[in-house]
């Protein structure tokens, strides 16, 4: 690994120690466990799966779909009581290739087809739920969406989560969340809840 490549995995790691961030893929709550406080409390797993999302859209500061990204996201569903959950998601495999268009952090413009990996995590809120009487999707195993995003943002796929296992949800939110997008050239931009850190251009 570059000395360069290294600096940048240890500020992503980093910001995985603070809550997370500006604007979020288009799915609006996704992501990783291991930053401060990202632990469900204590109760039954009841979801354990790998979802493999393509084609997902990510918004820079101004609004504007600046990458398409994949990658697998492992969530994990805890119900603590017959009536309350929490949930908690991490990004693994995950890479992004940009539209040629204004930064994600809105700084400059950026390049078609930078490359880079995702790191991401979120925790959500403690929520009330009431249950699908059959998941939509496995509970265990993986299963593969794909949200066919364009770069206007027009995702014909998309779909929340929640739906494959709840009929209802109240009080669902993200808790804490983090993204980190790491480029060998062009820059690197980490998010956490107050703000944004650097910028993807060139």
């Amino acid at each position: 690994m570059s000395k360069r490549l290294a600096i940048a995995a240890a500020a992503a790691a980093a910001l995985f120690a603070a809550p997370a961030a500006l604007a979020m893929p288009v799915d609006g709550i996704t992501g990783p466990t291991f930053i401060a406080n990202a632990v469900c409390p204590s109760g039954k797993v009841i979801v354990y799966v790998t979802q493999n999302v393509r084609n997902s859209s990510d918004q820079g500061v101004l609004g504007n779909v600046w990458a398409i990204a994949n990658y697998q996201r492992i969530l994990t569903v805890i119900q603590e009581t017959p009536n309350t959950f929490c949930a908690t998601t991490m990004y693994r495999n995950g890479s992004f290739t940009t539209f040629a268009g204004p930064s994600p952090g809105g700084t400059g413009v950026v390049s078609e087809g930078v490359q880079g990996p995702i790191s991401s995590a979120y925790r959500t809120t403690t929520f009330f739920g009431v249950l699908q009487p059959y998941p939509l999707e496995p509970v265990s195993g993986s299963f593969t969406t794909d949200y066919q995003c364009d770069s206007q943002g027009n995702c014909p796929g998309l779909v929340d989560w929640t739906t494959f296992y709840f009929a209802s949800t109240l009080g669902f939110t993200a808790n804490y969340w983090s993204y980190g997008y790491i480029t060998s050239s062009h820059g690197n931009w980490l998010q956490n809840p107050a703000r944004g850190y650097g910028d993807i251009t060139g």
